[in-house]
């Protein structure tokens, strides 16, 4: 008899059918995902570097417009005309006024038509400085003269970006420098020199790099011949000033190739590159832009950062697919084991049909030999299949025991009666049916019937009908073997049962993984939208409410310029502060949603300590006013000059405490003071603390005003305004730096904002920094 097969051949047959399906499919999934994934990465580098092109575009549209309206104001046209001393200082006052309202001017110059500095102001700590006559130069040589020089009149040349260079050395700290000239006429119509104005890049390079980098990406500010004028590795910065050929084409050839061809474009090799040229003048044409040098914004995004995120689409995918995979072995292990256990009954079943075949044969051996009579009746009495006999006139003539057991009527009551007692009334078509085929000498095997028991219940029983021959080989009766197979019928029902179930739970769990995988799948598409929306957000509204601000501003200063009382010119300033103030609490809000979003990366280059306290007094002096208010830096007991570290945050969180302490103090001192607080190895601890003598802070909102838009009370807002974002910047800044920020404060006797920062000391010769000796004191007061 054939055995069962099992349940792990049944396993593996219904399983890895339904594997291979899913991994197809999982590929398939996979492959697209790397599409769709790349394509949303060359599109966030596109827009990433439309961002940059537009921060430098508007950046440098307030010092061409300033320049438009200087070449006409009356005091320039006045010293041009005339260049007595009286009509040059009014000059040189004008440059001031325009210097003191954008910091980022280094320079404002008038040089004549024969190459001589008539009138130059620099931007120093104490503010715009003239410089005196025995100082000023002659630029007739310099390319940049001569240059505008040869310009239709109205035109502006905008020079290469180089470092500032100073009788023939380049300034240290570096500055990065555009120079904006416009040739300018006398009253006749006769040349009369060019008005110059040297824009320091710093600040808008600062601006730029926060608008295009994030994460991984390599943002690049490329001149025309392929050197960095920005790069996010600042060792690649200005190779031109000192003589070395580092630039785009020799590293990467192919893809300087294909941005000299292109104005904009993206292309793949070892990463993503996306790049556009700078176009100052491209949306008006209002100023006739004459661009030496055009730069060109690129972003690089390296190949391991894109096989970073098709890693982790894999793995998302790999689990995805593994718990469905799980969830169909599990599946088709109870689907194997039901049809296991399936197989098992029908074995059961055959074989129980199979001792059937073998009781017929041997009554057919025993009716073959009527002299065995009395061995068949014993054999009969003795099986454990009810064995019934009729004679054609289907009357019972014969009834073993297991027939009484069966069918629950003993022989005697059984005996000469019809056998058609035992057959329900809808039944007995089917009983003449089977006599009719008994005398035609067939024999019924294995039929499947119903008949009463003597309880009246109705008993599922399998019957072979066979005819009775004789000596003669002529039938002389019928012979029934029949055997009781309810219980095979309800385990059948109940199998039959638990397969529909089974079958209805796999259906089900289909339906609620596939639901599951849309829903997952529209919320990935819902977050991934939202994340980009946020990002558009943020920079659109940073372009959107700047552009305004830098109208108002500059239309302001327009109407200061206008002849005006002096309530009205009062007012007019009143507008500038305000403005100004408006634009540090955008940059505000800018920086904490940046730091939140963690796109924000601490840098680690070589710097002075020093020159980051000189600039930290050169931002914050101005602040003091008309205050009685000394401030006061000194580090000489620090012993340690160069460093290494992000000296741009550590600059911040210095100029945003010392601004703060400004603000809060009417009379008295602000002191800045560094200390070392450890030294192990080249690894040093410093202390740098903030002491003011101001209206200080009560104990119990001290460790609140470092939350977010939180400040001592709300009468602080009303009283010196700002929005709180200050000190939480610079918590987050220290926090990002490995380092711990405190206060010490009590009302009215000032507070003392400390922050302690671990740097990496190195030698002077490590590096090539200026030479000067440190800082040791500076008082700055009014």
């Amino acid at each position: 008899m054939r055995r069962t097969k099992g349940n792990q051949h049944y396993f593996l047959a219904q399983f890895l059918p339904l594997a291979a399906l899913v991994l197809v499919a999982a590929g398939f999934l996979h492959y697209n995902r790397i599409g769709a994934e790349m394509r949303r990465l060359q599109l966030e580098q596109r827009e990433r570097v439309s961002l940059g092109v537009a921060s430098l575009t508007n950046d440098l549209d307030a010092p061409l417009r300033h320049l438009s309206i200087l070449t006409g104001e009356a005091p320039v046209a006045h010293a041009i005309n005339d260049p007595n001393k009286a009509n040059l200082a009014q000059m040189a006052q004008n440059f001031s006024t325009l210097m003191l309202r954008n910091p980022y001017y280094d320079q404002v110059r008038w040089i004549d038509q024969d190459g001589v500095e008539k009138v130059r102001v620099n931007m120093t700590s104490r503010g715009p400085v003239p410089a005196s006559v025995p100082t000023l130069q002659n630029k007739k040589d310099r390319p940049y003269f001569t240059d505008t020089m040869a310009l239709q009149r109205g035109e502006m040349l905008v020079s290469p970006m180089d470092l500032n260079v100073e009788n023939g050395r380049i300034e240290v700290p570096h500055k990065p420098t555009v120079r904006l000239a416009m040739a300018v006429a006398s009253a006749d119509g006769k040349p009369g020199g060019i008005i110059i104005i040297n824009v320091l890049m710093a600040p808008l390079l600062d601006r730029f790099s926060n608008q295009v980098e994030r994460g991984a990406n390599r943002a690049m500010l490329l001149n025309g011949d392929g050197y960095w004028l920005y790069s996010t590795n600042s060792a690649d910065e200005w190779a031109f000033m000192f003589k070395r050929e580092e630039t785009l084409a020799k590293r990467h050839p192919n893809v300087w190739k294909a941005i000299a061809a292109q104005a904009s474009g993206t292309m793949s090799e070892q990463g993503i590159w996306s790049w556009q040229r700078v176009a100052l003048d491209a949306s008006t044409g209002r100023y006739g832009l004459h661009q030496q040098s055009p730069w060109t914004v690129v972003l690089y995004l390296p190949e391991k950062r894109v096989q970073v995120d098709n890693y982790s689409i894999l793995l998302r995918l790999c689990l995805f697919v593994g718990l469905i995979l799980l969830a169909l072995a599990m599946l088709s292990w109870q689907l194997a084991s039901n049809r296991h256990r399936r197989e098992a009954a029908v074995h059961d079943r055959l074989k129980a049909e199979a001792e059937l075949s073998v009781s017929e044969k041997r009554v057919a051996d025993l009716l073959q030999h009527q002299e065995t009579r009395s061995i068949l009746s014993s054999i009969v009495a003795s099986s454990e299949d009810a064995i019934i006999g009729t004679g054609l006139d289907d009357v019972i003539n014969s009834w073993n025991p297991a027939a009484e057991k069966l069918f629950g009527y003993l022989s005697r009551e059984v005996l000469n009666q019809s056998a058609y007692i035992l057959v329900p009334p809808e039944r007995n078509s089917e009983a003449r049916h089977i006599t009719d085929q008994i005398m035609e000498g067939k024999t019924v095997a294995n039929f499947e019937t119903v008949r009463w028991h003597k309880d009246g219940r109705l008993l599922d029983i399998s019957v072979t009908v066979s005819p009775i021959l004789d000596g003669d080989k002529k039938i002389a009766g019928i012979s029934y073997i029949a055997r009781d197979i309810t219980n095979h019928k309800r385990l059948e029902k109940e199998l039959n049962q638990y397969r529909q179930h089974l079958e209805g739970l796999v259906e089900q769990q289909t339906r609620t993984l596939r639901d599951t995988n849309s829903n997952l799948e529209l919320a990935l598409t819902k977050s991934e939208s939202a994340t980009r929306a946020k990002s558009s957000f943020l920079s659109n509204m940073s372009h959107e409410i700047r552009t305004p601000m830098n109208a108002v501003l500059g239309l302001t200063y327009l109407l200061e310029k206008t002849v005006l009382q002096s309530d009205q010119r009062d007012l007019v300033r009143k507008i500038i502060v305000a403005g100004h103030s408006l634009l540090g609490i955008i940059n505000d809000i800018l920086d904490v949603s940046k730091i939140e979003a963690g796109r924000l990366e601490v840098e680690h280059v070589p710097f002075r300590l020093s020159t980051v306290l000189e600039n930290v007094v050169n931002v914050t002096a101005p602040g003091i006013g008309d205050k009685d208010v000394e401030l006061v830096v000194g580090f000489n007991d620090v012993g340690v000059e160069y460093l290494y570290g992000d000296a741009l945050r550590l600059e911040q969180i210095l100029t945003n405490l010392t601004s703060n302490a400004i603000k809060f103090t009417a009379h008295g001192e602000i002191s800045i003071h560094v200390a070392v607080v450890s030294e192990i190895g080249d690894r040093v601890m410093l202390r740098f603390a903030v002491t003011d003598s101001g209206i200080g802070i009560p104990p119990e909102r001290q460790q609140d005003i470092f939350q977010a838009f939180t400040q001592e009370d709300t009468s602080t807002t009303r009283r010196y305004g700002g929005t709180g974002l200050g000190l939480t910047i610079c918590r987050h800044l220290v926090q990002l730096m490995n380092g711990e920020i405190g206060v010490a404060s009590e009302p009215g006797q000032g507070s003392q904002f400390w922050f302690m920062l671990p740097f990496q000391a190195m030698q002077p010769t490590a590096v090539q920094l200026p030479a000067d000796g440190p800082l040791c004191v500076l008082v700055a007061a009014r």
